[in-house]
């Protein structure tokens, strides 16, 4: 959920609806849950490790059969969840200056007229 939002403040909202269904697509087909990573293509296989949807596939797996792994699948997350909650963060108060910067420059200008 993170990832749409920082699609969206950074590219508006036509570009990141279309970015956020690419990143879905992509992240769908390179976790392995639709096909076994061996089988994947080489750029979806190298997307693998980075998708979030991998470590809820493993945290499920691990936790439906009680092998051990749920612990670190949560830790990673919640390390992901962070980082993207960070990131989305820093792109709002990037797209709020820009925005009150050109709100202020538009004022200036009217003001001046």
């Amino acid at each position: 959920m993170a990832l749409v939002s920082i699609l969206f403040t950074a590219f508006g909202y036509v570009a990141g609806a279309v970015a956020s269904l690419a990143a879905l697509m992509l992240q769908m087909f390179a976790y392995g849950g639709i096909w076994m990573v061996e089988t994947l293509p080489a750029p979806l296989r190298a997307l693998h490790p980075v998708s979030p949807l991998t470590y809820v596939r493993d945290g499920l797996i691990s936790g439906f059969n009680g092998t051990p792994g749920f612990g670190a699948a949560i830790a990673t997350i919640t390390m992901i969840g962070a980082i993207a909650a960070a990131v989305n963060l820093a792109a709002v108060r990037l797209a709020r200056r820009r925005f009150e910067a050109k709100s202020t420059t538009k004022a200036t200008a009217t003001v001046a007229t």
